[in-house]
């Protein structure tokens, strides 16, 4: 989003904004990003003029062309002409696509409300707002407790410093390590990360703003963060929530390409676990609370089957919701982990968004809903970022050309 106006620069270099931020993300596929127009010499002071110069020279005496010289008109509302547009452009498509089915809704009860994120589900000229994610803030009694936590991680930061740093901006690296991306390799599937991250990053900023939760340092003098804290909300966090949507999305990508699938297991927990310590990184910075990462996590998760279900043409998805007044503290609940731990929330050996029994105490998971019209758009960007997996040896291409052979 902050790409096509400019700001993305601004945010990239504090990298205080979540794991995308209004930084990195834009910046690589915004306006102002690759496809820019100062990045293109045809823009220009030097060649502005020397292109002129050099029309005048050449282009002789005009020649109106006749209908039948001139290419066909391109078809309206056709996904082919998305291969004519730079990043730049299809960002601002992918996006609308994504923002143009949302709504926000405060839901008040009694003395707690729920903030709520909806999605517009149109079909057959008829359009409902259907539920997609639900939020009610953790008490103070909450917080406080979860500060103690929050001192006690401060222990890693030595250790911990320069990942800490290194993941302000987008954790493509971290990522990469585990999946083989690459802007060279799968620019496809980078720019359709880059769409996911632009979307949950406008999700999170307006539940931020709406449930407006204290950043840790603000409850005690003594927490210190040790890098400079962003200015928006704590609550749910940004790193937790585009985290595990980039790993679910990888791991979405990888299916099906790895032999016969046995080891998927490990390759979806490798980058759900990646996912994790980005999250408890910023608690170990002194940035967020544990609880920050829960729901961050069931955010991510919530927008992941919402982005790849819209993506792949599903006919639904599954809505959340955390309710924070209900997570537990060591006080009242003995015996209760407090901490953040991404397996309540995800099952890895069978690639499942699931809630674990301590989840269930807070969170939920909702019916099914219908997605309603497709977007072509996004089904096209999909299939151009799962065709970059498919094609490598063990992919579904490959075991498609090998099936296909004759046994001799």
């Amino acid at each position: 989003m902050s790409g096509v106006s400019g700001v993305s620069g601004v945010s990239g270099v504090s990298g205080v904004s979540g794991v995308s931020g209004v930084s990195g993300v834009s910046g690589v596929s915004g306006v102002s990003g690759v496809s820019g127009g100062p990045s293109n010499p045809g823009y220009q002071p030097l060649y502005t003029g020397a292109i002129t110069s050099n029309r005048d020279a050449i282009v002789g005496t005009w020649v109106a062309p006749r209908p039948n010289q001139v290419p066909p008109p391109l078809a309206e509302e056709d996904v082919a002409n998305l291969q004519l547009l730079g990043p730049g452009e299809r960002s601002a498509i992918f996006d609308f696509e994504l923002l143009s089915r949302m709504r926000f809704q405060v839901e008040r009860r009694g003395t707690a409300s729920t903030m709520s994120i909806n999605h517009l589900a149109a079909a057959s000229g008829s359009a409902t707002y259907r539920p997609l994610a639900g939020f009610t803030r953790p008490t103070e009694a909450v917080f406080l407790d979860q500060l103690n936590l929050v001192e006690a991680y401060a222990d890693l930061r030595e250790d911990r410093g320069d990942e800490i740093v290194s993941q302000l901006g987008v954790p493509s690296a971290f990522f990469g390590s585990i999946a083989f991306i690459h802007p060279d390799r799968t620019r496809w599937t980078m720019e359709l990360i880059y769409v996911a991250l632009r979307f949950a990053y406008s999700i999170e900023m307006r539940l931020k703003y709406a449930l407006a939760c204290r950043r840790p340092h603000e409850y005690s003098p003594q927490i210190q963060p040790m890098i400079p804290c962003p200015l928006h909300a704590s609550w749910p966090s940004g790193h937790a929530t585009e985290g595990h949507l980039f790993a679910r999305i990888l791991i979405a990508l990888l299916d099906g390409t790895k032999g016969d699938g046995s080891l998927m297991p490990l390759w979806a927990n490798q980058l759900m676990r990646q996912a994790s310590r980005i999250a408890v990184n910023r608690t170990v910075a002194g940035l967020h609370f544990p609880v920050d990462s829960a729901a961050g996590a069931l955010l991510g998760h919530t927008l992941a089957e919402y982005f790849i279900g819209l993506c792949t043409g599903a006919t639904s998805y599954t809505p959340s919701s955390f309710d924070g007044t209900k997570y537990p503290t060591r006080e009242a609940s003995k015996g209760i982990e407090t901490d953040f731990n991404w397996e309540e929330f995800y099952d890895a050996d069978n690639r499942k968004f699931r809630l674990g029994t301590s989840a269930r105490r807070f969170a939920s998971l909702q019916r099914p809903q219908p997605f309603g019209e497709a977007s072509k758009p996004l089904n096209w960007l999909w299939s151009k970022a799962k065709a970059e997996w498919d094609i490598l040896p063990g992919g579904s291409s490959a075991k498609r050309r090998s099936n296909g052979r004759k046994r001799s």
